[in-house]
């Protein structure tokens, strides 16, 4: 999953220039010193929110849980990068409730990460002023944010969709399974048919066809499923073969007893 880089919220606190401060040092120190700023090491600012946003983002009641067959999953983790709050939830409402749910999963990773990247941020300025007010950072009393309120509604909405839609998608392939066992059983008459040759084909090329336009059946089944298929499709060629075989002799013999009769 990408992630959204946090803008930052509190400045940086400026390092005075570097030549300025050497001249109050001694001799020694100053001729260790860099000439300029520009020749000095820069240290980076470590910040936390990026981290601290994605682990919001998994929480258990927010969380999506694994991609499911046929989810689309392609929005960029920072389409909505820079949206406030408040835009974030009105998007996501207007998502849940007007599009398949199986397109959604990939904006709705999107929209968590860039509210709570927001989120994050807020909380920090909040701790860095209880900081100046001399107050602890890891005590905050939060309001109750209604934002985040209407989020986590919405991806609880949203879950219990996709969770109708997976139930779905598993009972179409258990009805695909047994519409594929019945041509299986459908195949395998063919053989034993009355029928005249190219009529039998002509079924046969039918059935090859409602297989194709059958859909998929469960992960597990698949292979017993194709296996079992291929046999009786090999087994019905087979039985054409042998029986082009038969008419041709049938034929050969029908042409040498008129060619007798002839002479």
């Amino acid at each position: 999953m990408a992630t959204i880089k946090t803008p930052e919220s509190v400045p940086v606190e400026q390092v005075g220039n570097v030549a300025e401060d050497v001249q109050t040092q001694s001799p020694e120190i100053q001729a260790a010193a860099p000439e300029s700023a520009d020749e000095c090491e820069v240290m980076p600012t470590v910040d936390f929110s990026d981290e601290e946003a994605m682990l919001a983002a998994e929480s258990d009641d927010v969380s999506l849980g694994e991609s499911a067959e046929g989810e689309e999953d392609t929005v960029s983790a920072t389409t909505y990068a820079g949206l406030s709050k408040t835009e974030l939830v009105e998007i996501l409402a207007q998502k849940v409730h007007n599009e398949p749910v199986q397109t959604l999963r990939g904006t709705i990773e999107a929209i968590k990460i860039a509210f709570y990247t927001a989120h994050t941020a807020e909380i920090e300025v909040l701790r860095r002023q209880a900081i100046e007010a001399g107050g602890d950072p890891d005590n905050l009393n939060l309001p109750t944010d209604t934002s985040e309120v209407a989020l986590k509604a919405l991806i609880a909405e949203y879950r219990t969709k996709r969770d109708e839609y997976i139930a779905g998608l598993e009972k179409s392939k258990e009805n695909n399974l047994k519409v594929k066992l019945g041509i299986i059983e459908e195949l395998k008459a063919l053989i034993n048919s009355n029928e005249t040759i190219n009529h039998t084909f002509a079924t046969f090329r039918e059935l090859q066809q409602r297989w194709k336009e059958a859909g998929p059946v469960p992960q597990a089944n698949v292979k017993d499923l194709w296996e079992t298929y291929n046999h009786h499709v090999e087994n019905f060629y087979e039985y054409i073969k042998i029986n082009k075989e038969l008419r041709d002799m049938d034929l050969k013999c029908n042409y040498e007893a008129k060619l007798a009769l002839c002479e």
